[in-house]
């Protein structure tokens, strides 16, 4: 079925009859014997909950999943939990992962893969498939023999990217970030059960999961071995200030989460140790207050990868400066206007930007902030807010997005103009079944047919029926996504930008 044909009642009915239409499959692994659906009103088959790792300790590396087979058949039709979020929900047995594709046979074509990674700035999200359709299910639409999909859970906020010197001593620094990895070794071995191709995986995530992606393009310092991915995929990749893991704000971090947990000011008990074994709950309310902490500085998300001098040695301007970059091909895309989402409210003078510029950018003294002023001059035709929403931007996520896209071995890059062409404004056009995909069908082919020719033929211009324009090296040009239309554009003030910034990288530090 195309979307051509779909409207919002139409979907309520399939979400009806989709339960009646749905058959039973077994699947056979050699840990565990899965039963997913296949449903005729969807044509998909659905496994909603896979183990990919063993229930994780706190703080460590995930382990290979147990084998249960001799628990009987695992009902792979449930949901799961989410992993612990920012307030009173989620579990600590978190690790599981969700596929689905058109129904497959073995002695079929194997299908090229869609591994995606979940946004939430590194503090909350979930990788549950939403039925009848599932995320990206836009995308797959419009593929003629489609791909697999792979939605991973992993652990965040403290539970994920706790740093510091104590934690490399006595724990594992990144674990979410080891957790994406460890999926990715699962696809490895074990998605060819599904028709995919294990040599022919795009990973593909927005914000933080566009984030998640970075961490897994530069990782291992570029040389990952063995190859878990040829493509990737950054939709406004959420890649905030990043730290060595015992820089002071790291340790700071630490420390904060100890002493707000009643797991510091005692001789007598290890910091870490009383970590591992405090309540859920009490590092939850914890990151509450720890998630907010920077609110009027930087925005209120506080947990990121850090540089750990194991999975991440490098720093992203270093790695993509040395084109340190795992994998094949890179598609990016970030928003106009993005950045100012995450400006604080209190910004609307010139003045008050220049206040805010000096707690984003803490290790700056004058000189360099002088050197921001001059990259980013005020304007009668941008307002203050959005002045600084640009600085916001291309740190955190057009920068990142321009990197790697220039150094990859083929890049692309693209800009979403469609008003208000903020923060996940675009994500209408290719995660969900709505009506952006019939009342803006031009937008739709062009726009999220580039993700669907990237994935099955990794070349963005294979399905779209527009042009993208690869670049190399920061040179050629970056696609234009506006409605109804698409151009070019000169990338050379995008390069001029991320050049600045990549010249001050060890300061900010991205």
């Amino acid at each position: 079925m195309h979307l051509s044909g779909l409207l919002p009642l139409v979907v309520l009915q399939l979400t009806l009859a989709a339960a009646a239409a749905a058959e039973a499959v077994i699947l056979k692994l050699p840990y565990i014997t899965l039963q997913g659906t296949t449903s005729t009103d969807t044509n998909l088959t659905v496994y909603s909950r896979i183990p990919f790792a063993r229930a994780p300790s706190r703080f460590r590396a995930p382990q290979p999943p147990q084998d249960v087979r001799a628990a009987g058949v695992y009902d792979a039709t449930r949901s799961f939990d989410m992993c612990p979020q920012r307030a009173s929900n989620g579990s600590e047995d978190c690790l599981y992962l969700g596929v689905y594709g058109r129904p497959w046979k073995e002695g079929q074509r194997k299908r090229p893969v869609m591994v995606s990674f979940y946004g939430g700035g590194f503090i909350q999200g979930d990788a549950n498939l939403r039925a009848p359709w599932p995320q990206v299910y836009p995308v797959l639409n419009l593929t003629a023999d489609g791909f697999v999909a792979v939605y991973v859970n992993y652990r965040v906020n403290a539970f994920g990217f706790l740093p510091g010197k104590r934690v490399k001593d006595g724990a594992d620094l990144n674990v979410g970030l080891l957790d994406q990895r460890r999926a990715l070794e699962w696809v490895r071995s074990y998605i060819s059960k599904f028709g995919g191709d294990p040599n022919d995986v795009t990973i593909w995530g927005q914000s933080a999961g566009g984030g998640s992606v970075v961490s897994q393009l530069i990782a291992n310092g570029g040389k990952t071995k063995p190859q878990l991915f040829r493509r990737a995929i950054l939709s406004s990749p959420f890649w905030p200030r990043h730290y060595r893991y015992d820089s002071t704000e790291a340790e700071d971090l630490f420390d904060t989460l100890a002493e707000l947990t009643g797991c510091a000011g005692n001789a007598t008990v290890d910091p870490l140790e009383c970590l591992k074994t405090v309540p859920v709950q009490t590092i939850l309310d914890a990151n509450v207050v720890i998630n907010a902490m920077h609110t009027n500085t930087t925005s209120s998300y506080t947990w990121a990868p850090v540089i750990d001098d194991d999975l991440l040695p490098l720093s992203l301007s270093e790695a993509t400066r040395r084109g340190a970059i795992n994998g094949e091909a890179v598609l990016a895309v970030y928003n106009t206007y993005e950045g100012t989402t995450f400006i604080p409210g209190y910004v609307s003078t010139e003045n008050k930007t220049r206040e805010w510029v000096k707690g984003f950018l803490p290790n700056f003294d004058e000189t360099a902030l002088q050197k921001v002023e001059d990259a980013y001059p005020p304007s009668a035709n941008v307002s203050a807010r959005d002045r600084a929403g640009f600085i916001y931007r291309d740190v955190v996520l057009s920068c990142p997005a321009f990197w790697l896209a220039a150094g990859a071995k083929s890049g692309w890059i693209g800009e979403y103009q469609i008003s208000p062409a903020r923060h996940a404004s675009d994500v209408g056009y290719w995660n969900t079944v709505n009506s952006l995909q019939t009342t803006s069908p031009i937008t739709y082919k062009g726009y999220t047919g580039g993700f669907a020719g990237f994935i099955t033929k990794g070349n963005p211009n294979a399905i779209s029926g527009v042009t993208w324009p690869p670049i190399r090296n920061g040179k050629g040009l970056g696609m234009v996504i506006n409605l109804e239309q698409f151009g070019t554009q000169s990338l050379a003030d995008l390069k001029k930008k991320c050049d600045f910034w990549r010249s001050m990288g060890g300061t900010v530090p991205v």
